[in-house]
């Protein structure tokens, strides 16, 4: 399931809550540059930084842009889990 948050800096994180990111946080996509959701790029993220940093937004409150280059698809999803196993090993 994705979970959008917003950021303080009023950037936008979509956030896989069934798959386990690195070291046991969750995967997310967020941007790189702050404000440019076209720099979108994958990592993983602390419940503690989506606790004290983070809002939880319905998905119809998140601009279009930031869902286009989020593009929250498990295939999408499953390339990260690919590469974080290859690098566990």
């Amino acid at each position: 399931m994705i979970v959008w948050y917003k950021e303080a800096n009023g950037d936008y994180l979509a956030v896989d809550t069934e798959g386990e990111g690195y070291a046991g946080m969750a995967y997310a996509r967020s941007a790189a540059i702050d404000g440019l959701p076209t720099s979108m790029s994958t990592g993983s993220v602390s419940q503690t930084y989506l606790e004290e940093c983070c809002a939880i937004v319905p998905v119809e409150q998140v601009p279009e842009d930031w869902v286009k280059w989020a593009n929250m698809e498990p295939l999408v999803m499953g390339v990260d889990k690919i590469i974080n196993k290859a690098l566990e090993d």
